[in-house]
């Protein structure tokens, strides 16, 4: 009888070490089930924010903006009562979207004051179109001259009516709607 216990209780440890490594196999598994659907869970939901991040709204222009966009401005010419030329340099300093900006006469004007005094406002002479959509890509420049006349007052003034005189002068970048900062340059005529 003895040897039938000793053979009994060896068969029951055997059958709960098979017990307890069937239940182990079973804890791992439904362990490595969870974390396999976590991570599948997760893919999914990073594949549907990239797909929610519309590729395509980083190629769609926007209205520009004074922080992505530097002005530059410089005159050449330097005799007094004749034409001086602005070039105007535009560069769109955004690297995430294309913008467009307003250069027409009606939204971009130069002014040229000597001291206090206001001597002209290009936008009077209403040059070309009152509204040009210029539309600039991510780090794109351009350039666009205006010219002055020469001329002095209110309005689209002829030099030879009322010419400026020599000396000192500031010309003053402006945007109407506010699309891009204002830049300055100062100019000699003799």
């Amino acid at each position: 009888m003895r040897a039938e216990r000793v053979r009994h209780a060896k068969r029951q440890r055997q059958t709960r070490a098979r017990l307890v490594g069937v239940l182990l196999l079973v804890i791992v598994f439904i362990i490595a089930l969870v974390f396999a659907a976590k991570f599948v869970m997760g893919q999914l939901a990073d594949r549907d924010t990239a797909t929610a991040q519309d590729p395509a709204s980083e190629y769609t222009p926007v209205p520009c903006a004074p922080a992505s966009v530097k002005t530059e401005i410089s005159a050449s010419g330097s005799t007094a009562g004749e034409d001086m030329t602005f070039t105007v340099t535009l560069t769109n300093t955004s690297d995430t979207n294309p913008c467009y900006i307003d250069v027409g006469w009606g939204n971009m004007n130069i002014t040229v004051t000597s001291g206090s005094a206001t001597v002209a406002s290009l936008a009077a002479c209403e040059s070309g179109s009152e509204s040009t959509l210029l539309l600039l890509d991510r780090d794109m420049t351009t350039k666009r001259t205006l010219t002055w006349s020469g001329g002095v007052g209110d309005g689209c003034v002829d030099p030879a009516d009322n010419a400026a005189q020599a000396g000192t002068y500031v010309a003053e970048l402006r945007f109407t709607d506010s699309s891009a900062p204002v830049a300055q340059t100062s100019f000699i005529l003799n």
